[in-house]
């Protein structure tokens, strides 16, 4: 009886996790995990997207309460067309999205959120953006 409850947690649980592209690669309509100074590129789309810097991070670190939440602000460069277009996305504040030509991309998340006052180190941000096509 407890191993059927234990497998039917770990598959519920298993189910409900959103897949998250980790890789070079850029799909459209998925969200996906951009680390610090890395591009990802879509071929066929002939798009390209780089996390270039975290330009803000004023978040409530763990384990402190604040008066307010805190933002932080990924600074993107997105390339299509021979065009480069440099913008930042913001976790609380606006903007938490961006459309260029055709595509939308929006944060979904900036990583690792604060711990204490120990400041996160430039090459260890991340964040989950997705990119639709309108």
């Amino acid at each position: 009886m407890k191993y059927l409850l234990f497998t039917s947690i770990v598959l519920a649980v298993t189910m409900c996790q959103k897949d998250i592209v980790s890789n070079d690669q850029l799909p459209l309509n998925t969200e996906v995990l951009i680390y610090n100074n890395t591009i990802l590129s879509n071929q066929e789309e002939g798009i390209k997207l780089k996390m270039s810097e975290v330009v803000n991070d004023s978040r409530c670190p763990n384990p402190y309460d604040c008066v307010w939440e805190g933002d932080g602000a990924p600074t993107y460069e997105f390339h299509e067309n021979n065009r480069t277009h440099i913008f930042n996305l913001h976790t609380t504040l606006t903007p938490k999205d961006t459309t260029l030509g055709p595509y939308n991309i929006r944060l979904i998340s900036l990583l690792p959120y604060p711990n204490g006052t120990t400041p996160i180190p430039a090459n260890q941000y991340k964040s989950i953006v997705i990119i639709t096509k309108k």
